[in-house]
């Protein structure tokens, strides 16, 4: 995410274990991520961000 849009952005990943991935390139630590993305997203969609921590 960026700002109040999705933005589809390519990463590197490395060390994957179960349901973890390790993203070595692409995001940053202070990266909003979409998981379980539905099929009707599309790039550049407005979103609301909900973290349920």
């Amino acid at each position: 995410m960026q700002g109040t849009k999705a933005v589809r952005t390519p990463i590197e990943t490395g060390i994957k274990n179960g349901t973890v991935i390790e993203v070595k390139k692409g995001l940053d630590k202070n990266s909003l991520v979409i998981v379980n993305v539905p099929d009707f997203l599309k790039d550049q969609q407005k979103v609301i961000a909900n973290a349920n921590l």
